[in-house]
């Protein structure tokens, strides 16, 4: 059902709503609150999923493959620069409106968002951008589209016995609109980020290549530490290609706009961030880097709470949400660095995040209820926290004495 529904909106919205004129965002927004209240209604007390049946995942991958991402342009860039990558051209150095670049065909490159910034993208990104890339825009969206339906039908495969049936259910939808048609990246490295937590000790090279996709991943080094307490010489070569194939790719890291746009000037949906630059007159400067700051002590608290007795989910679980919370950015397809780990607990926190994601897109909605849409975000966030003050309290308790005479 939800696949046929976005895809129908999806061709519905698309021809009159793209590149930087979206709207509509109620038809997603209303539709996640209903599904997400009757599926809450009719799935709550399974124990099990129904019987597993493959059609379904092909029937909904034939629907949705037709249709075209909501309220994104993304798309256009992951396959250009994935193009442009495989044809051994520099899109770290050359930006999608390059003269450099002008001779190369790709469909609708005039709907590339922010033409004049290179790419912020790891390398591994942009090979698998490319593979849909070298196909053209409408083939190679397709493509990418169809390589993600099969990830994510190996994910439910291998969830689908460790986890609440409501919590599959409920999030499908979510997962189908970010990441099967809007092929955003974060599914493939969280993919493998799933993986290395599956198995810490085991699955260093499941860490080293979400980490390749998404730089998000290298929070995963610390969990991997603590568990095997060194790196061997492999594991650190391995760990040190990234940083080494960027300072060549960019040129000693000189060529990096795109990166210095993001980390300096981006904004979207924040919380705290939002809180803190109001009240220093858009300060961006000054507010980031006290969000930063306030984000380093909350992690560091995380890790004194993680080497006591904190499970590694909880501690991911714990730092990702903290981290959307503070970053200035927060894009409705981050939610899976908060989901996965939370699915892993069976925490009933993740329905919330994913859930209140949608508010991300209220602006296409109604512009004027954007500060209404940041609360809805983020207020999953302070349940977190009253969880977090829990476990740090039970933590840092001192230890029960026991009744000699009770326990007989």
């Amino acid at each position: 059902m939800a696949c046929f529904y976005l895809s129908f909106i999806g061709n519905y919205l698309f021809p009159i709503s793209h590149h930087q004129s979206f709207f509509g965002g109620e038809y997603y927004i209303i539709f996640i609150l209903l599904y997400s209240l009757f599926t809450y209604i009719l799935t709550k007390n399974w124990v099990d999923l129904p019987k597993f049946n493959s059609w379904i995942f092909i029937i909904g991958a034939v629907a949705l493959i037709f249709s075209q991402p909501l309220y994104e342009n993304d798309h256009y860039r992951y396959l250009w620069e994935g193009k442009v990558f495989l044809e051994l051209n520099n899109p770290y150095v050359l930006s999608p409106n390059s003269s450099e670049l002008s001779g190369i065909f790709f469909k609708f490159k005039e709907r590339i968002g922010f033409p004049a910034l290179t790419t912020i993208y790891p390398p591994l990104s942009l090979i698998w951008f490319g593979i849909g890339g070298v196909f053209g825009q409408e083939w190679g969206l397709k493509i990418l589209m169809l390589l993600n339906f099969f990830l994510l039908y190996k994910f439910y495969e291998k969830l689908k016995l460790k986890v609440r049936p409501l919590f599959l259910v409920m999030l499908m939808p979510i997962i189908l609109k970010e990441f099967i048609q809007a092929i955003h990246i974060d599914f493939l490295a969280a993919y493998f980020f799933f993986l290395f937590l599956l198995k810490p000790t085991k699955k260093f090279i499941s860490l080293i290549l979400s980490f390749n996709i998404k730089y998000l991943s290298a929070i995963g080094f610390l969990g991997y530490f603590k568990e095997r307490r060194k790196f061997n010489l492999k594991e650190m070569i391995l760990i040190l290609l990234l940083p080494l194939s960027l300072y060549f790719l960019t040129n000693g890291f000189t060529s990096n706009e795109g990166a210095q746009a993001f980390a300096n000037t981006w904004v979207w949906s924040p919380g705290f961030y939002g809180v803190i630059s109001y009240f220093f007159n858009y300060d961006h400067f000054l507010s980031r880097y006290l969000c930063l700051g306030i984000f380093a002590v909350y992690s560091l608290i995380l890790v004194v709470l993680y080497r006591r007795n904190l499970t590694c989910p909880d501690f991911y679980f714990y730092f990702f949400a903290g981290m959307m919370f503070f970053s200035p950015v927060y894009n409705g397809w981050y939610v899976i660095w908060i989901i996965l780990p939370g699915l892993l607990m069976n925490n009933k926190r993740v329905l919330l995040y994913g859930v209140s994601s949608v508010f991300c897109y209220i602006y296409y909605w109604n512009p004027d209820w954007v500060l209404l849409g940041r609360v809805l975000t983020h207020f999953p966030f302070f349940f977190v926290m009253k969880d977090l003050l829990y476990l740090a309290l039970e933590q840092l308790a001192p230890p029960r004495t026991q009744n000699c005479a009770q326990n007989g």
